[in-house]
């Protein structure tokens, strides 16, 4: 059996933002030497006082500092980003967690973030689109 952590609400109450994704990075490396196999990041730019806006950074960071965990994006939201810079910037974290990231790609999250992203209220078929567009 495997197991892996998951984080959604990056570091402690009361912490500041760059202070939780710190502490997401220590809780990683806890992770690993208590012998879980994954650390899924989840992207959540937008819950008020817990933001996690790039989990692909956050694992780039934690993978600098450990050597075995692997690291799961939960889920990136593909029609919000352009395809070029989800493959570049997935790429790159590969490159630097040493072969350790499984990139996964979620659709239509939230009309909030959408449209903080500049993009309105996308549709069900919209999202499904920029996902197939996306991988």
């Amino acid at each position: 059996m495997r197991f892996g952590a998951f984080w959604q609400t990056p570091g402690s109450e009361g912490s500041s933002v760059p202070r939780r994704h710190w502490e997401t990075v220590e809780e990683v490396e806890l992770a690993e030497q208590l012998g879980f196999e994954s650390a899924w990041l989840a992207e959540s730019a937008f819950f008020p006082g817990r933001p996690m806006s790039n989990p692909l950074m956050v694992a780039i960071a934690a993978g600098q500092r450990t050597e075995r965990i692997r690291f799961g994006t939960l889920a990136t939201q593909a029609p919000l980003h352009h395809p070029f810079h989800l493959a570049t910037q997935s790429a790159t974290c590969d490159i630097l967690t040493n072969g350790r990231l499984d990139f996964c790609l979620g659709g239509r999250w939230g009309v909030r973030a959408s449209k903080a992203f500049g993009h309105g209220d996308i549709s069900s078929e919209e999202s499904r689109e920029r996902v197939e567009e996306a991988i």
